[in-house]
C-alpha cells in the first residue's frame, strides 16, 4: 500500500504492474502481489499513521521509514491500542510474518534430508531475500 513513489523506483515499477524487477546485484525478483494506490501523506504523524491503520484494517504493519525512536514507540503503541502485528525491519532484513491459519504439509522424509545436508552445507544469509523451489500439497483428511 504505497502512497507517493519516487519515479524509477521499486514502488513505481509495482504500482505500473511490473511481473519482474531488478533489485541489487543484478538479481530479479518475481512480483507476487496485488497492490492498491493510497494518496496520503507519508509525512503523516502518529495519529494520522493511526487513523490509517484503523481504517484500512490490516493484519500486520511494516514500519519502514523515521527516527528509531519514534518508529519504536509507534510500533508499541499499535500493539497495544489496535491489537495488530507490528515489525520495524532495518534495511535489508527480511520480516517474517506468520500466518493466521496454520496449514499442515506432509513431506517426503528422503527430500526433507537432502534438503537439510545442501541448506547445513550453504546456509542462505539471513539478511538476504532467497529464492526458495518447492511444492505444497495440501490435503483436506488430516
Amino acid at each position: 500500500m504505497p502512497g507517493y513513489c519516487v519515479q524509477g523506483t521499486v514502488g513505481t515499477q509495482v504500482l505500473g504492474g511490473a511481473k519482474k524487477i531488478e533489485i541489487e546485484n543484478r538479481q530479479t525478483v518475481e512480483v507476487k502481489l496485488s497492490v492498491e494506490y493510497m494518496s496520503f501523506s507519508a509525512h503523516a504523524d502518529a495519529k494520522g499513521i493511526m487513523q490509517l491503520i484503523q481504517y484500512c484494517q490490516p493484519k500486520n504493519v511494516l514500519l519502514v521509514h523515521g527516527e528509531g525512536k519514534k518508529m519504536d514507540f509507534l510500533k508499541k503503541q499499535i500493539q497495544t491500542e489496535l491489537g495488530i502485528d507490528c515489525f520495524m525491519p532495518a534495511n535489508g532484513e527480511t520480516a517474517v510474518i506468520k500466518t493466521a491459519l496454520p496449514v499442515r504439509a506432509v513431506i517426503d522424509q528422503g527430500l526433507l534430508m537432502k534438503s537439510k545436508q545442501k541448506y547445513e552445507m550453504n546456509p542462505p544469509d539471513p539478511k538476504r531475500p532467497c529464492l526458495v523451489h518447492g511444492v505444497l500439497v495440501v490435503k483436506d483428511d488430516f
